[in-house]
């Protein structure tokens, strides 16, 4: 595409040229094979390449009709402002990925991208801590390294007037260097406040993200370590014990901040559950029958009860097909039957429903819709109990529910009989 057919914002000191002879098509790069899918969802997806030497990132979104219009009318088209945001970061001084352009796309559905860069090839925070964690031998002195590495960083773009908000392991990248030390470049500052002078309580805030995220793969000893070394990259001339005491008033100042992000973060994974993308998707079985069926286990690495296995629309469309197929006024000859990705699973259906019931949970929902509901809430908030895979309603001809089914994981196929 030529610049004719897109409007570009290029970065003011970016040596960037979206037209340069075996660039990549930004705007179709689903059809590149050079570019790797790093995540996906319904609008949004990000894509990681190498070109002319570089570790690009393509954070691309796909809108149709009057809401790209709108959106762009308003100067609210997707990735303008964060953008704009990563170029002040970058001249703040903060460890930012380099912002190379922003672009829009002049067809319909418009697409519009965001580009950066990253000084070398990189992973994922959490994908290298875990790596190093595996590593038999030099995995203290590796996680140590890493510790004090990503410490830094965070001490340098507080130090720099810049609060994050979003921070989390998915959105810092590190990579070892030449010299064998550890670079950290941080991502996605679409929330980030920039001021002269960065305030604490908004710092620790940014401090108790990052420490939650790691509060199942990282001991307290390490998670404390992590706030020493952040204290000591802020104030290196500090004495120690001034240093003890401003560790001891930041773990005091975290706690009501630990408790007010959880509640945040539950409430972020209530919305996927109306959501249609990597957790959870609605699926339409034929027939009248159509259900919201689960994808992934975020909490996998804290609940007992869990799905181990990364699923799509179609390894579930087989297994809910079969469910219904054997599902016929309120009965069901087989309950329990195999999952093709491994365990058991049990299909309750419902039985012969009154007017009064069908009439009401048409309108509230069905008794399945709520048990799936509050089933992936509690969980959403580390209660451990059993695991409702999907749920299915069946409406007749007038939009009536009149039928409709659970699919549970289970151990035991003689438990809850």
């Amino acid at each position: 595409m030529t610049q004719t057919a897109a409007r570009w914002l290029i970065a003011d000191d970016a040596a960037f040229d979206p037209d340069e002879p075996g660039a990549p098509d930004w705007f179709h790069l689903d059809t590149e094979a050079r570019a790797e899918i790093v995540k996906t969802s319904a609008q949004r997806a990000v894509y990681r390449t190498a070109w002319d030497g570089r570790e690009v990132f393509i954070k691309a979104w796909r809108l149709g009709g009057g809401s790209a219009a709108v959106r762009r009318w308003l100067r609210l088209a997707p990735g303008r402002v964060e953008f704009r945001r990563t170029c002040a970061a970058w001249r703040a001084g903060a460890p930012a990925v380099q912002p190379l352009a922003w672009g829009e796309s002049r067809t319909s559905p418009c697409v519009f991208v965001l580009i950066t860069e990253s000084a070398e090839p990189a992973e994922a925070l959490r994908a290298a801590w875990e790596h190093i964690r595996a590593a038999p031998l030099g995995s203290v002195t590796g996680e140590r390294e890493l510790i004090s590495a990503v410490a830094a960083a965070v001490a340098q773009m507080h130090a720099a007037g810049v609060v994050h908000r979003d921070l989390h392991p998915r959105n810092l990248l590190v990579a070892r260097g030449e010299d064998g030390a550890w670079r950290v470049h941080i991502l996605d500052w679409r929330s980030a406040k920039i001021r002269s002078n960065a305030p604490n309580p908004a710092c620790t805030a940014d401090l108790v993200q990052l420490d939650q995220h790691f509060h199942r793969v990282a001991s307290r000893t390490q998670r404390v370590r992590f706030l020493r070394e952040y204290l000591r990259a802020r104030d290196p001339d500090a004495d120690p014990r001034a240093r003890r005491l401003r560790l001891r008033k930041l773990i005091t100042d975290a706690a009501p901040l630990v408790a007010r992000h959880r509640q945040r973060l539950a409430r972020i994974r209530d919305r996927r559950l109306d959501g249609d993308g990597r957790y959870f998707a609605v699926l339409d079985a034929g027939g009248g029958w159509r259900g919201r069926v689960m994808l992934r286990d975020g909490r996998r690495h804290v609940l007992t009860h869990r799905l181990d296995a990364e699923l799509t629309t179609a390894d579930w469309a087989p297994v809910l097909a079969r469910a219904v197929s054997r599902t016929v006024d309120g009965d069901n000859p087989e309950p329990v039957f195999a999952a093709p990705w491994g365990g058991l699973l049990r299909c309750r259906v419902s039985g012969r429903l009154s007017l009064a019931d069908r009439l009401r949970w048409t309108l509230a929902g069905s008794p399945a819709r709520s048990a799936f509901l509050r089933c992936h809430r509690d969980r959403h908030r580390d209660v451990d109990v059993p695991l409702i895979l999907a749920f299915a309603e069946h409406r007749s001809g007038a939009g009536v529910i009149d039928r409709f089914l659970v699919i549970e994981a289970i151990d035991d196929p003689n438990a809850g009989r």
